[in-house]
């Protein structure tokens, strides 16, 4: 996992961040985590933004959320990832 500052995933969030890497061989950079009160069950993956290299996406846990980077290095992985959020997440 290539991982910025910070280096802690919420156990909750590990097996989806795991999946999206080991399945789909893209990156993923993690970003702040906060304590937050949200209405999504814990382990939820939601893309916030589209971006010229992948995503933006925010992940729900039992303790808050944490925001993260899905890097891709293609289209067609951009697209597949695309289509597994909608119907899968």
């Amino acid at each position: 996992m290539a991982r910025g500052k910070h280096k802690t995933v919420p156990r909750e969030l590990k097996k989806n961040i795991n999946w999206l890497e080991n399945k789909l061989g893209v990156k993923i950079v993690l970003g702040i985590s906060e304590c937050a009160r949200h209405k999504y069950p814990p382990g939820h993956i939601r893309l916030v933004e589209k971006t010229g290299a992948g995503f933006r996406a925010r992940g729900y846990s039992g303790n808050g959320v944490i925001d993260f980077f899905i890097i891709c290095r293609d289209l067609e992985i951009l697209e597949l990832i695309a289509a597994k959020f909608e119907v899968s997440f």
